[in-house]
């Protein structure tokens, strides 16, 4: 079983503020430059704890996209079936961090990733076996999200990304094997306000009814798994975790679970893989932390990791 991740590399620009964000004014910050995009950062993560890992993307060629392709190559993540496309410009994603890491405001230029065509993946949609696994970028142009979910071998899944993306997979639910959201990206979907957790519980059975086979909801001190009709609620209670940067928490906790289900762990095995590599994560100032199977296995957060089927 391969994985391959189909979507997008960024140059991440974040700047996280030193005091109280003041609207239209100049605030002091700490501004990194480093690579992301919701594709590379699962991609890193599932390279970091499996193997067999593809990451397929389109790079400008441009300074930012070169250096974006040799970053890529540095972090071991095998670009095989990648390419760097001529006359064109790498994706960019510029985030504003409050005091505490959180994010308060992000932008993003993502054209590149959103002019991925059919040509782009003719290769790879022919190397792709039923039992592979493939990641559909939301970032992905709604005609080519539809594409690989209607015509590519694979379990699918997906990440929501965000309220704005969401919609974009609401025609291809019924294709997708796993997909993952947060409360305001369940709303998008479902179409219902979530207020509680009875909200919670009714959204997560609605997107069920839709087709996808499991859906991940981040919320608050955990996450629910809903499948087969049930839905099952994961609490980390990690009350000391110091909060670095938020961004990469949730592609941490995709490409953890993913990992950990292509290694042959069950789903509540798979789950604290995944709450652990996003408390890791979001105690990193890097979007993507250095994980690997020993921390996720051995972790203290693990062990206060409770579930239970609601």
């Amino acid at each position: 079983m391969a994985i391959y991740v189909i979507g997008a590399c960024n140059i991440d620009i974040s700047a996280k503020s030193d005091h109280h964000l003041i609207a239209r004014d100049s605030n002091p910050a700490s501004i990194k430059i480093t690579i992301g995009g919701v594709g590379h950062n699962i991609a890193k993560n599932m390279t970091n704890l499996t193997s067999e890992v593809y990451f397929v993307s389109i790079f400008g060629d441009d300074h930012f996209g070169h250096l974006a392709y040799k970053t890529c190559t540095s972090e071991g993540l095998d670009l095989s079936y990648s390419k760097i496309k001529g006359n064109s410009k790498q994706s960019l994603y510029l985030a504003i961090l409050d005091e505490t890491g959180d994010m308060y405001l992000a932008v993003n230029d993502m054209d590149i990733i959103e002019g991925v065509d059919k040509k782009d993946l003719s290769e790879i949609k022919d190397i792709i076996k039923d039992d592979d696994m493939v990641c559909v970028d939301n970032n992905l142009s709604e005609e080519i999200i539809s594409y690989i979910a209607n015509d590519f071998k694979g379990i699918k899944f997906s990440d929501a990304i965000s309220v704005a993306k969401a919609p974009k997979l609401a025609k291809v639910l019924d294709k997708l094997d796993i997909l993952k959201v947060n409360i305001y990206e369940a709303e998008a979907l479902a179409c219902i306000d979530i207020h509680d957790e009875k909200d919670i519980l009714k959204a997560l059975h609605i997107l069920l009814d839709k087709g996808v086979k499991k859906v991940l909801l981040t919320y608050r001190d955990g996450a629910y798994l809903a499948k087969e009709g049930d839905v099952y609620r994961y609490l980390h209670m990690a009350t000391k975790a110091h909060i670095q940067n938020a961004t990469g928490a949730g592609d941490a906790l995709l490409g953890a679970y993913i990992a950990a289900i292509k290694e042959g762990k069950d789903d509540e095995e798979a789950i604290k893989d995944g709450l652990v590599a996003s408390l890791y994560t979001i105690e990193d100032e890097k979007t993507v932390s250095d994980l690997n199977r020993k921390m996720i296995d051995e972790s203290i957060y693990r062990r206060n990791i409770k579930g239970e089927l609601l």
